[in-house]
């Protein structure tokens, strides 16, 4: 009988001022903690940093400082993970937020799918209330029915125009191959990946305080290496603490940024990601003269993520053109 390809898994959470969400986080991996089989890193980046006399909660773990590691990096979740991925010495690496609850079997299940399918370059799971609700009702307004039938073609998949979405918590095959992972819990394997990084030129977008996409960017190049999956049989919490999500305008910004890095990259055409924002604001201008509730607040946020769009992927094109010419 053949022996398991991999045997050990490491736990990286990145934490921020967040000791509450820490503790939760570890309260869920209470059984994870004891396995042998896995290590912890915590990359912190709060003010003052955290010591391991802050982290009471972990002092009933025996041999608690052999069995986590604690390290501090400057804030920057790109910059964080890749902090971690110098500590690290199993194949496996897990990154997570947070502010997620993680199975006691989860370890179980991850070992089991990439020893069965070791050219894997990474897994993501389900999402406990992931698009709850999410059937199409024939009640339901005529934009919304196109939205939810749009979204459902694309889970797991990064369209054309930039956008992207996971498989919602009902979607029911075990296995389903995807192009992108979720930030919130994410699996890699590194002997396929090897030396793969997190791209630090997102991690500070509009007014240097919020980025998204850089979960996106790494697990898109990581299918370069071999396929992802989504495994629907390991299925985590994710709490969403408040934070930098809940300001629209930031992340209609930070939407706009993302999409200009893509079309900078060459990763989505320029025609479909214009036609989408385009056909956005034509609808929200549709629903201000239809009397929708909220139509100006949506414009206001469509208006904001083109110029984002046109001003990060100008900046791009002209920073290239410096850099051609010096």
């Amino acid at each position: 009988m053949q022996a398991d390809t991999f045997t050990k898994l490491t736990i990286v959470v990145c934490t921020k001022n967040r000791t509450g969400s820490l503790q939760l986080f570890f309260e869920s991996c209470d059984s994870l903690v004891k396995n042998e089989k896995i290590d912890f890193i915590i990359v912190d980046s709060s003010t003052p940093p955290l010591r391991f006399e802050d982290l009471a909660f972990l002092s009933k773990i025996q041999s608690v400082t052999s069995k986590i590691k604690l390290i501090y990096e400057k804030p920057g979740i790109p910059r964080a993970r890749n902090r971690a991925l110098r500590e690290i010495k199993t194949d496996l690496v897990t990154f997570v937020d947070d502010d997620i609850s993680l199975p006691s079997n989860f370890s179980t299940l991850i070992l089991e799918h990439f020893n069965k399918y070791p050219q894997t370059a990474g897994v993501g799971p389900r999402i406990l209330g992931m698009y709850d609700g999410f059937q199409i009702s024939e009640n339901e307004g005529f934009f919304t029915k196109i939205y939810k039938r749009r979204v459902k073609k694309s889970f797991g998949k990064l369209t054309n125009y930039g956008e992207n979405f996971w498989f919602p918590e009902i979607y029911t095959p075990v296995l389903a191959l995807c192009e992108w992972l979720p930030g919130c819990c994410m699996t890699y394997n590194f002997k396929i990946i090897k030396n793969l990084i997190f791209n630090t030129s997102l991690e500070n977008g509009p007014g240097k305080s919020y980025a998204v996409g850089e979960d996106v960017d790494f697990s898109s190049r990581a299918s370069e290496f071999g396929p992802l999956y989504f495994v629907s049989s390991i299925l985590i919490e994710h709490r969403e603490e408040p934070g930098a999500r809940d300001d629209r305008l930031l992340m209609a910004k930070a939407r706009g940024s993302f999409r200009a890095y893509l079309t900078y990259e060459q990763r989505i055409p320029i025609l479909p990601a214009l036609y989408h924002l385009t056909v956005n604001l034509g609808a929200s201008l549709l629903r201000i003269l239809i009397g929708k509730p909220n139509a100006s607040k949506k414009l206001k946020e469509d208006v904001v993520t083109v110029i984002f769009y046109i001003r990060e992927l100008y900046l791009r094109k002209l920073k290239q053109r410096e850099v051609e010419t010096s």
